[in-house]
């Protein structure tokens, strides 16, 4: 039996059995609220991100296909633009590393909601100069593991609904320290595989990391960590939450590489284990 003490230290590693998904469900493992006093805030951008509490309404969300992604995709670029104009947005960037993190996640984001096949996740990662994480499976004796897990994952998150006018960009690391960040009890946390060369210790590396946040409908099971069983049948259901694709940037290269991918709940009860992305 899972207690109240083991869920707010544990992260509990669910295999999502016939789905082939792998969440990661961290509970209340966030940094403390509040600003230090040292904060130079003519960095802090205004936060748009939604109550976890009340959520967004429906009409925010909009339902792609095939032709309208792209669209969709420019526009919540073009949002992203627009926020960065605005007085009091983040200045701790360039603006060419800001343009440069814009056009990273654009790309990003059309792929990961294209539903892509295992040939084309491939092709795309190593583009970047990742490590193939097709080869890495094989090596470890992974490989139709591997597959299931990248094709089921981006069947499921294929023209998911989401919100362009709500997408953001915030700060996490600035030259390994971390920023105040408080974005509710439930997350799911997924390494980028490939990791592109980038540190895994960001404080320690001296990294610059910045999130692109962009609500959408999170396909998600019912779990009940009491008896670890599903409660919806092993059915994805929609779970409205925030997607977060988050950048570590490389001088050397001058370019922002995937370092991480969080799923942020915005209206659950805590009691929801998300499909992790894949990207």
């Amino acid at each position: 039996m899972i207690t109240d003490t083991h869920k707010s230290i544990l992260a509990a590693v669910l295999l999502l059995a016939g789905g082939g998904l792998i969440a990661w469900r961290l509970v209340d493992a966030r940094p403390p609220r509040g600003l230090p006093p040292e904060h130079d805030r003519q960095h802090e951008a205004p936060s748009s991100s939604p109550d976890s509490a009340a959520g967004l309404p429906a009409e925010d969300f909009t339902k792609p296909t095939s032709e309208t992604l792209p669209d969709l995709v420019s526009r919540t670029a073009d949002r992203l633009r627009a926020a960065g104009a605005a007085p009091g947005a983040d200045t701790f960037l360039s603006a060419k590393q800001t343009e440069l993190l814009i056009e990273r996640f654009s790309d990003h984001f059309l792929h990961a909601l294209s539903g892509l096949g295992i040939e084309a996740f491939e092709e795309w990662h190593t583009s970047l100069g990742g490590v193939s994480g097709l080869e890495n499976a094989t090596a470890r004796g992974e490989r139709d593991a591997f597959i299931e897990s990248v094709v089921s994952h981006n069947r499921d998150y294929a023209l998911i609904p989401f919100a362009p006018g709500h997408a953001e960009i915030v700060p996490r690391y600035r030259n390994g320290r971390l920023e105040p960040w408080d974005m509710g009890p439930t997350v799911a946390m997924i390494p980028a595989e490939p990791r592109f060369g980038m540190p895994d210790d960001a404080e320690r590396a001296g990294l610059t990391v910045y999130e692109v946040r962009v609500p959408a409908m999170i396909p998600g099971l019912t779990f009940d960590l009491r008896t670890s069983l599903s409660t919806s049948g092993d059915k994805i259901v929609p779970v409205q939450g925030i997607l977060s694709f988050a950048y570590a940037w490389d001088p050397d290269r001058g370019a922002w590489f995937p370092w991480r991918s969080w799923i942020y709940c915005i209206k659950c009860d805590g009691s929801e284990a998300y499909a992790g992305p894949m990207w």
